[in-house]
C-alpha cells in the first residue's frame, strides 16, 4: 500500500496542476500540425518559427577534407 501512495501522490498532484494551469488558460503545450506534407508548429495556438543558425561552420573543415576519395 505504502508504494502506491509513492507512485500516485506525485502523478497525481502532477496532473492536477497541468489541468489547472490548461483550464486557466496559463499553459498550452506545443503542437506540430502537419497539413498534406509541410509540417508547422504551433505555441499557444499561433504559428511559431524557430530561427536558428550555425556560426564559424566553415573554419572547423577545409576543401581538402571536403574532397571525394
Amino acid at each position: 500500500m505504502n508504494k502506491i501512495k509513492k507512485i500516485f501522490l506525485p502523478v497525481g498532484l502532477l496532473c492536477l496542476f497541468f489541468y489547472s494551469a490548461n483550464s486557466q488558460g496559463l499553459s498550452k503545450l506545443p503542437v506540430v500540425v502537419k497539413k498534406d506534407a509541410v509540417s508547422q508548429l504551433y505555441v499557444d495556438g499561433k504559428p511559431f518559427l524557430i530561427l536558428g543558425g550555425e556560426t564559424g561552420n566553415a573554419s572547423v573543415s577545409s576543401t581538402d577534407y571536403m574532397r571525394p576519395c
